[in-house]
Order: structure tokens, then sequence, then C-alpha cells
């Protein structure tokens, strides 16, 4: 049959059966003599006709019958000396192949079904890809998705050997040139390109398509997902979070979707733990700014346009709606793809075929203000994130503990902490300006580029080439640290670099509290401790109160800790006291040590700056022609006394640009039966207290200047009492988890203690 479809037949050579190296998988295969069944049945294919009757769908449905009626046979054009680039890949050739094969399932078209069979086999012959297409895996592999979705849908419109030869193509001239290649068993499963759409989207999709024909490969793709790739996403799920940020978390979460619908759309079964993967969205939400960005949460190439690009997170949002029925997800795919009306056929988005299959209109729509306006991610990447309200001129903060480091794209920057109001205050900076570059591996990566606290050791061990000793968080050895699955994960000891003493939220306050010691160089750390709160003041004038209480203990005194502070725009300093101006205003008060000492890092030739060197880009930006932020630079502040024991105490809040005049904020002082003891920080009517140490407390003594509200990070799980000047005052009950007491006090002697330890805590 195949020599009749055309006149290009070339040999693709023999078909290699793939090892069985994982054993039998648990997800059961395929039924066989079953077609179609990647990713719909023909059960399945009659809710989609149904469905393409929705308005929703309609435009799905016109650019559908676009891409069938180009008529496009596969052949390529030769790229010659006139063309412009030396590779002929393009999404949309492989998006009316796809549509051509759909359309055979759908109706029953048989002269679009044989065109398909013909297009891929001529694509397969004449396609060009070149190192000129930047990380080219992705495109060799989009290729083997279209395979497989034609040898299922146009099944029975092929023989045998049409088959064979399809199969031979991917073994010999697609998976060799990919990254993980033949078999597909290089790379990790725990961050890389592994994690993309090699294995779980385009191998899984041709293994449930050929099984028939060539089990071995669902044997393979199958055993391997289930004991590398799940274990590993089913660990980060239990966060609610995704490893890779806010750009490449998206884009790679992507891929987890499909995944699992290939999976749940074969024969039922949740390939992950559905009930952790559906949290994964709404924390990437949680990360959008009041100006429609993001904030900067790893290695972000969203930034890198003049408006800030949100496909990867679309993608993954309509994906998720289609996994889990979720209407936020639904909406916002549906606003960013202007109405479902807009397509982006690349190896990434969303087809009009794939639209049809996945959407459904019974799914409403809901919008993100429905959403909490507070977030909170736990063990393995535990973080809090807090906003005033949803709208366009709300305040926000982020407070990040991150117990697991993943390397890849991930910084490392546990404890670190963003404030945004106007635009971004309280910055990370630095570049990802292109993967391996000096300043990307020696400064944005690194903690130096983040609000983490720094311990300036000069002989530090450091653990690759592009490390230096700056003060920053420590990795095993090796450059780059990614792990292949979840067991080196842990023997490496990337899975647990610090420990959290406290997580909680509610809708006006939250807070973040870790023990970073494990973080840093045992050679200069003894004890890292970080508290953070974040408070929404009821004052339209400064919106938000944070604070940030540390307490670090080196091992020795010469060693010297630092508190930075990065900003987008030139930070100013007075006694005590640092401004950022952007949009709107960040004063922040140190009020501990009382003698600090400022160090302004930053301008055009300062703002990558790592132990007195400026880090080189390796491509220039036009700042007018992209929203990136790589940052002025910092201000680092230092006690001016020599201890190797430092606390610091910073009071900050957000108000508009302009304001002049700073709002006090008073130290605290705390009496407490921990034998660390306790500080604490009145800003306005908000007064925020911190143990010292990673201890819990059972009982608080301080003096309330002025009536506030009263948050105490560090307290034991129970019943508490609040006394008031020798009266009973209030009664609160604080979980295991979450380590935080708050109550509303007038002015006067507070006495907060422990009555009774509750059940279950």
């Amino acid at each position: 049959m195949y020599s009749q479809k055309t006149n290009m037949l070339r040999d693709f050579g023999e078909v290699t059966p793939l090892p069985r190296v994982w054993g039998m998988p648990s997800t059961p295969p395929p039924q066989t003599g079953k077609h179609p069944r990647l990713m719909f049945d023909a059960d399945k294919l009659d809710v989609i006709r149904l469905n393409t009757n929705s308005s929703e769908n309609a435009p799905a449905c016109e650019a559908l019958k676009a891409f069938i009626g180009r008529g496009f046979d596969g052949i390529l054009p030769v790229p010659g000396p006139d063309s412009p680039h030396s590779y002929n890949y393009n999404g949309n050739d492989l998006a009316a192949i796809e549509s051509m094969a759909f359309d055979y399932a759908l109706t029953g078209n048989i002269a679009s079904g044989e065109l398909a069979i013909t297009a891929i086999f001529n694509y397969i012959n004449t396609f060009v890809i070149t190192d000129e297409l930047s990380d080219n895996t992705r495109a060799y592999s989009h290729i083997i998705l279209v395979i497989a979705e034609v040898y299922d849908w146009c099944h029975d419109l092929m023989d045998d050997e049409d088959r064979r030869m399809l199969v031979a193509a991917v073994c010999n001239i697609l998976a060799p040139s990919m990254e993980m290649g033949f078999p597909p068993d290089r790379q990790g499963a725990v961050t890389g390109h592994g994690g993309e759409a090699q294995l779980l989207r385009d191998w899984l999709a041709l293994a449930i398509a050929a099984y028939d024909e060539y089990p071995d490969i669902w044997y393979f793709v199958m055993g391997r997902i289930e004991n590398e790739f799940v274990p590993a996403r089913n660990f980060m799920y239990e966060a609610g979070s995704h490893n890779q940020g806010s750009a490449y978390g998206p884009y790679r979460f992507y891929f987890e979707l499909w995944s699992a619908l290939l999976i749940k759309r074969l024969n039922g079964c949740e390939l992950y733990d559905f009930g952790n993967m559906r949290r994964v969205m709404p924390t990437f939400f949680s990360w959008l700014r009041p100006d429609g960005q993001s904030l900067r949460i790893g290695d972000d190439f969203n930034e890198k346009a003049k408006t800030y690009t949100k496909g990867a997170l679309s993608s993954a949002a309509f994906y998720s709606a289609a996994l889990f029925g979720d209407g936020v997800s639904k909406q916002y795919a549906y606003d960013v793809f202007d109405g479902f009306t807009k397509f982006n056929c690349s190896n990434n988005m969303t087809t009009p075929a794939q639209l049809l299959i996945f959407n459904d209109p019974l799914v409403p729509m809901r919008s993100m203000d429905l959403l909490p306006a507070y977030h909170i991610t736990t063990y393995p990447r535990s973080g809090a994130t807090l906003r005033t309200s949803w709208d366009t001129d709300a305040a926000m903060a982020y407070m990040k503990i991150g117990e697991a480091y993943s390397a890849n794209h991930e910084h490392m920057d546990c404890g670190h902490f963003m404030l945004f109001y106007g635009k971004i205050l309280a910055s990370d900076s630095g570049l990802y300006d292109s993967y391996g570059s000096e300043e990307d591996l020696f400064y944005n990566k690194y903690s130096i580029a983040h609000n983490c606290p720094l311990i300036e050791e000069p002989e530090e061990p450091v653990s690759s080439k592009w490390r230096l000793p700056c003060g920053g968080q420590y990795t095993v050895e090796g450059t780059t640290n990614e792990n292949r699955d979840l067991k080196l994960w842990f023997e490496r000891g990337t899975a647990d670099r610090c420990r959290t003493l406290g997580i909680a939220a509610r809708a006006d306050w939250a807070h973040a509290a870790t023990d970073l010691t494990k973080a840093y160089h045992p050679i200069k750390a003894r004890s890292v401790i970080r508290r953070m709160t974040a408070v929404c003041t009821r004052d339209n004038s400064r919106p938000m109160a944070f604070f940030v209480y540390d307490r670090i203990r080196t091992v020795k005194p010469e060693q010297t800790v630092v508190f930075p502070l990065h900003a987008q725009t030139e930070i100013k300093t007075a006694e005590n006291v640092i401004r950022v101006d952007n949009g709107g205003s960040l004063i922040c008060r140190t009020l501990l040590p009382k003698k600090p000492v400022y160090t302004l890092i930053g301008g055009e030739d300062a703002n990558f700056m790592v132990c007195g060197r400026q880090m080189a880009l390796r491509k220039q930006f036009n700042r007018e022609q992209t929203v990136i932020e790589d940052g002025w630079g910092r201000v680092e502040v230092r006690s001016s006394e020599v201890s190797n024991d430092t606390e610091f105490m910073h009071a900050m809040y957000v108000t508009d640009s302009g304001e002049k005049s700073s709002a006090p904020a008073s130290l605290i002082t705390c009496e407490t039966d921990a034998s660390c003891g306790a500080v604490g920080a009145l800003l306005g009517d908000v007064a925020a207290i911190f143990t010292r140490g990673a201890e819990n407390a059972k009982r608080f003594t301080f003096i309330l200047e002025s009536a506030a509200r009263v948050y105490i990070s560090g307290v034991g799980a129970g019943y508490w009492t609040v006394t008031v000047n020798g009266n009973r005052h209030a009664a609160r009950r604080v979980s295991r988890t979450e380590g935080m007491l708050e109550f509303a006090a007038p002015a006067g002697e507070i006495d907060v203690a422990l009555a009774a330890v509750a059940e279950n805590d």
C-alpha cells in the first residue's frame, strides 16, 4: 500500500526491539485489536463529535478545516542558500498532517486519512533539522507524536509494512538524533529535557498506538516512566508545586499532564497522585503578579519579549483543565488563547485537533479572583504567597523555603523572599541570558542573586568550577547536580537541604519559618534560622508589612554574615533605613543589628558582581524591547561588630511612590521559656515576634507600646491563652505545622502561654 501512496520510498531500516529492562508495568496495556485508542476511543469520539457543535469549539473546527484544506502532501522544500534557515521543520506542517489524520478518525473521510499517511512518509523523507534550530530534540520528538497519531487514527488504512516502516523511522532516523537516544534511556527523570516531550508524550503515544505489533515499546516506555518518572513527580507533587520555577515549571508540567491524559484516556488509570497533581496549577497562578507577569522563580525565559510570555502557563492550564475539570485553569487558557481562537502549533502548544480532543465545553470557566488571596505549598517545596487582593493595584509577598533542590533551571535560593507593589520592589536579580553563560552560572542561579542570607568564608570549598566563595548556599560535588532519579536525589542530600519550622497563611497574613543550616557548608554554618511574616495592614497608604528575622551562628567569629536585599532600581540608604522606589516604594528599617553597615553594589557595571568581579553576559538585550528584570543590584547589610552569633531584624512596608517620611518601627524584647528567647518588631499597628532559634516556645511575655495585631512565629502546637495586664484576653489553637499564633491586643503587658497540647498535634 505504501508504494501506491508515494514515489519517495526510502529504506528506513529494520525495527530494533527495545530491551525488557523494567519488568512488567503495573499500568494495564492497551486493548489489542482496538483502534483508535490514542487520546480517544470510539465512545469518546462520539462525545468529541457532539462537542464540535459547541460555540467554544467552533474556532477550532474552522482552524481544523483550514489545515485540512491545505492538502499538504508532506513534501518539504529543501533548504538552500536563499532559505531563511538551514532547517525546514515547522509545527504548522505537522499540525496539517495531524488534522488530516484526525479528520479521518472523526468523519471517516478516507481521502484525508490516505493523504495523512502519504504526508507523514513524505515528511520523514524530506525534513531537515540542523543545530541552527535550538534544542532540536524537541522537533524530532514532535515528529514522533504525529507518527503515532497517524499510526493509530489511520490504522486500518495501512498494512503491516506501512506500520513497520513508521516504527523503523523512529528507531533509526528520529530517536538516534534525540538527547534520550535509542533506546530512550538517557537523561534524568527529575529535571532536564528528559522530563519533556520525548518519553512522557511522544514515545508514550507511540507505545499506545503500536502496542499490538510492537509491545516491547510499551514495556520499555511505561516501565521507565513508572520506575523513574512517576516516583520523582509524586514526591514533587506532595508540595503542590513544581521544581522548575515560573517558566520551565509550567513548560514541563505540560508534558506531565500529557502523560497523565494519555493513560487516563487509554484505560482510566491515574498515572500520578492526582490529588496532589491538581494542586500544581493553583501554585503557578499564585505566583502571578498584579501587573499580569509572574514572579521570576528560577530561570525565566518569558521575560525576554516585550510583553511577558504566557504560552507555557496557558498550555499547562488548558491540559490541567482537561485532566481535572478545573474551571480557573480553563478560563486562564481561554483568555490567553483569545477565546480559543489562537493556535500555536509548535511542539509545546495546542493545535486545533488537540483542543477539540481535550476541551470539554461542559466544564464551566471560573474567574481567578475566586481563588484565595493567599497560598502555601508544603514539603518538599514549602513556600507562601500573600496578596492584598487579586486587583491590579494589590501588594504581594512571596516567601520560599524550598527543601528540595533539583538544579537545572532551579536556583540555590532557600529562604528567599520577594515583594511587589506597583512594580517588583524586593526582587531577585540576574538574568537567564543563556544556559551556562558566565553570568548564569556564577551569579543568576546562585544565592548571591537572591534575598538569602550569606556567610562569607574565603576558604570555603567550592563544589564545582562555576562556584565562587561568595557566601551562598552549598551543593554536593558535581557541575550541575541534576539527578537521574528520586533515589539519587536523596543520596546526594539535595532533597532535604533545609527544614520547615512553620508555614501557614490566612486571608490577611502568611508566614514561613525555616532552618537553613544544611543549605550552607558546615565549615561556616553552625545554625541558620530565618523567619518571615507578611501582613495585610488594612491601611491603604501602607497596604502590606513584611518582617524578616535571621539568627545565624557561624563556626568562626571572623566569618561575616550578610543580609542582601536586591532591587530593580537604585537602592537608597539612610541611617538604619533602606528605600526602593519602583512604581511603588519599599521602606525597610534595620532594627538589628542596631548599628548596621550598608554596602551598595549595583549599577550598569556592578549589577552581577561576585567576589569583586562583574560577570559577563553571553547575549545583550534591548531593555526597551523586553520586560527583563535583571536588577540594578543589591544592598548588603552587615553588623559593625565581630561575632559568631549575628541577628538581623528587618521591618518593611510598601507604600505609594513618593512618600517621603518613614513609618516608625520599634524593637520588641520578649521573654520566653525557651533558652533561645524571642525578639520582635512593632510597625504601625502590626507586631511580629519570632523565637530566636529552631525550637518552639510555650510562653511569651512582652510589652506592647500601642494596640496591635500580634503575630508570633515559633509557638508549640496546642491551645493558647492570651493575658493582657493580668486579665484573660483571648484563646487560640495552633496546629503542629503552622507554628504561628495570631491575635489582636491593646497596649500593655502581654503574657501568652500554652494551656494544653491538642490531640493529634
